[in-house]
């Protein structure tokens, strides 16, 4: 038996993840180096974000060979409405 999550969604009872089974959690210890990204990386975060938690980060250093984040002071969800400026600097920079 399933129960709604808490976005309405299906859970398992026993696994948490949805009644489909589509989406399984992969064991850190079984990642391949097909998994990893080898491309560098930029990940602009505001710090205002009420939508994704900088929690939904940790790890992914693991994943990313050259990550590179840039946390923006004051800045919502929203980074390219919110500091227009500041990201087109961030990415020309990136991008040089």
């Amino acid at each position: 038996m399933s129960e709604l999550g808490p976005n309405r969604v299906p859970r398992s009872r026993t696994s948490g993840n949805p009644a489909t089974g589509a989406h399984r959690k992969r064991n850190s210890r079984t990642l391949n180096l097909a998994q990893v990204i080898g491309v560098p990386t930029l990940v602009v975060w505001g710090e205002r974000d009420v939508a994704l938690d900088p929690i939904c980060l940790k790890g992914t250093e693991r994943y990313v060979r050259d990550l590179r984040v840039k946390r923006l002071p004051g800045v919502s969800h929203w980074v390219r409405q919110d500091a227009p400026q500041v990201v087109n600097e961030l990415l020309q920079e990136f991008l040089a």
